[in-house]
């Protein structure tokens, strides 16, 4: 079963979302609640690839999958609704089975709409299904209760839904009880990361590197002084984008942007401009004064609801929705013509390298796709294979899912090295011949030689970590509202420069410039 042909087809529908989300994320505040959706999110990728769905859409704390088997779908379900619970929150899941119209690189119909009103009128912790799902899971052990009729806006007749009770035999765990939920999400600060981990023998020795740029001050980090820059008075703000000069520390560009109406996290230098993503814009930032610009995308003249992913390269600025690429020329700015791509729905990453635009996929392929004539071939690499990053001698991906960082050779398009890790794959950086992994949630930083692949010691920085950028002879990671710089040699952090208390989400390196790009997309 496909929902990217040109025909219709009869497909199960899922969506979930958090149930009183508004008022977690408010109770959380915005850096534990980012960490909360990190692992509800790893959670339900890896329920949805464990029961064979395929995710459509995610919009900030919901799902939108589809299955060819409706039992497969309720079962997901059940188990996303479980796993969840350890993070503090209950979610409400609805499943419908019904045509599918393919729309814009994505699937649509009424089957979408119906199953999207069902999930409205689900309590917490509850899978409703309509009268035609539960017909054609009789016999899979799965019992229902009856929920009665409803009226569904925007749906003709009237609805009959059943509530899931049992499944394989076992009772649908209970909504949790408010003072156990409190008492859960209040562990998410320090808890252990999620996810597939294999043990490793850490080695010793990352490659040496260049010292880097100094920055003044003192401030204690780890038990010893560490030099610190204080930002100017006026604290960065949600949604600026700030430019520093890495001799000085001086903020020498800050611009409030649009605010995007999905998340997106995503910041690029090159072709002589600033590039970030304001769903559903791309803004152009002048390196000069600041000034900006936006383009927003569409789909055969059907606007973006959201676009992810970007990367410089060969003149243009690459980003992407669905199954949808755009290059957008980074001069003339103007609107492109969107190219589909086969195979490229569930894209999470893309970067530039080796003459060609590659992306990564929640299906676990790497494509490779020729920026002129966009032909595509495929590489296998794991369970998931995003985010990824370009170095001078490969490929680099993280499969988060299996735990593994793998090497694919651009030359033979193969994979020919996979590296264990023990700690979770969130985020990647190159330079000067040395990948760099890092561990969000559990601030942990790990370097690999691109020569050989040797395994750095690892450095523990604590929470709140958010990426990792190389360059200046330095890696630089954004920690809540504060900039760490670490001596790649020692992997000691040598400068922690303060700038406010707004969270930074990403970075980025203007080696022309000798600027760290900072980008608080909220």
């Amino acid at each position: 079963m496909s929902w990217r042909t040109s025909r219709r087809s009869l497909a199960s529908v899922l969506f979930t979302d958090i149930v009183g989300s508004t008022v977690v994320a408010a109770d959380l505040g915005d850096r534990r609640w980012r960490e909360l959706l990190t692992r509800h999110h790893q959670i339900c990728r890896r329920e949805l690839k464990r029961f064979k769905g395929r995710e459509v859409d995610t919009a900030g704390d919901g799902f939108f999958a589809v299955f060819q088997e409706p039992g497969d779908a309720i079962r997901c379900a059940d188990a996303m609704c479980r796993a969840v619970q350890d993070l503090g929150i209950d979610i409400r899941a609805a499943v419908h089975v019904g045509e599918l119209e393919p729309m814009d690189g994505k699937v649509g119909g009424i089957a979408v709409h119906t199953a999207a009103r069902i999930l409205g009128v689900a309590g917490p912790a509850e899978i409703l299904v309509t009268l035609t799902t539960r017909e054609l899971v009789a016999g899979s052990s799965i019992d229902f209760a009856d929920r009665g009729t409803r009226t569904l806006k925007g749906i003709p007749g009237r609805v009959r839904l059943f509530a899931v009770t049992h499944v394989s035999g076992q009772t649908l765990r209970a909504p949790l009880d408010p003072a156990a939920a409190a008492e859960r999400r209040a562990r998410i600060p320090s808890a252990s990361v999620l996810g597939g981990r294999r043990g490793i023998a850490v080695l010793a020795a990352a490659a040496a590197l260049m010292m880097g740029a100094a920055i003044a001050v003192l401030v204690t980090v780890g038990g010893s002084e560490a030099p610190t820059t204080q930002a100017d008075t006026s604290g960065p703000r949600a949604n600026d984008v700030l430019a520093i000069d890495v001799r000085t520390g001086q903020r020498v560009i800050q611009r409030t942007l649009p605010r995007g109406n999905v998340r997106a996290e995503e910041i690029e230098v090159g072709e002589g401009s600033a590039w970030l993503i304001r769903n559903p814009v791309l803004v152009k930032v002048d390196p000069g004064d600041g000034s900006f610009t936006t383009l927003g995308l569409s789909n055969a003249g059907v606007g973006i609801a959201g676009t992810s992913g970007l990367a410089v390269g060969f003149g243009k600025v690459w980003t992407f929705s669905g199954d949808t690429l755009f290059p957008v020329d980074a001069a003339l700015f103007h609107a492109p013509q969107p190219i589909r791509i086969p195979r490229a729905s569930g894209t999470r990453a893309i970067e530039t390298g080796f003459g060609s635009v590659w992306l990564g996929t929640d299906s676990g392929d790497v494509l490779r796709v020729d920026p002129t004539t966009y032909h595509v071939s495929r590489i296998a690499v794991g369970e998931v294979a995003a985010p990824l990053a370009v170095g001078s001698e490969a490929v680099w991906v993280l499969d988060g899912f299996e735990g593994e960082l793998v090497r694919v050779d651009p030359r033979s398009d193969s994979v020919v090295a996979r590296i264990p890790f023990t700690s979770a794959l969130d985020r990647i950086a190159i330079g000067d011949g040395v990948v760099w992994v890092l561990d969000t949630v559990a601030g942990i930083l790990t370097g690999v030689r691109e020569r050989d692949d040797t395994v750095s010691p690892v450095i523990s920085l604590g929470p709140d970590t958010s990426d990792v950028a190389v360059g200046f002879g330095s890696v630089w990671v954004a920690q809540d509202g504060s900039i760490l710089r670490i001596d790649p040699i020692t992997m000691q952090v040598e400068e922690r420069m303060e700038l406010g208390d707004h969270p930074i989400t990403r970075l980025a390196i203007d080696t022309e410039r000798g600027r760290l790009w900072l980008d608080l997309a909220s």
